[in-house]
């Protein structure tokens, strides 16, 4: 994995398009944006199910893991689809 700020350097020097990095960039990033975003917003659902004074938790505790899970599980399905993409692709050349 090449951190970010070595690879800006290395497409500025090269003669890759500005268009197709800014938006093979910002397709990459989506899927770990979207991760982190969704984690930290489950630190208020999270402090919401220690309230004792709220019944009924379990259910909202059970959909909490559950989403978790399903985030988990797509950010390792497209990590790995765009390996495998990108493996193919690098074969190529």
């Amino acid at each position: 994995m090449i951190p970010f700020n070595i690879l800006n350097y290395a497409l500025c020097l090269s003669d890759a398009p500005v268009g197709r990095d800014v938006v093979a960039s910002f397709i990459g990033m989506l899927p770990g944006t979207w991760m982190y975003v969704y984690l930290w917003s489950l630190a208020t659902t999270a402090a919401g199910l220690t309230d004792a004074s709220r019944g009924g938790a379990e259910p909202q505790l059970a959909l909490t893991i559950a989403g978790r899970l399903a985030a988990v599980i797509v950010v390792v399905l497209v990590t790995r689809s765009a390996r495998r993409a990108l493996d193919e692709e690098l074969g190529k050349n």
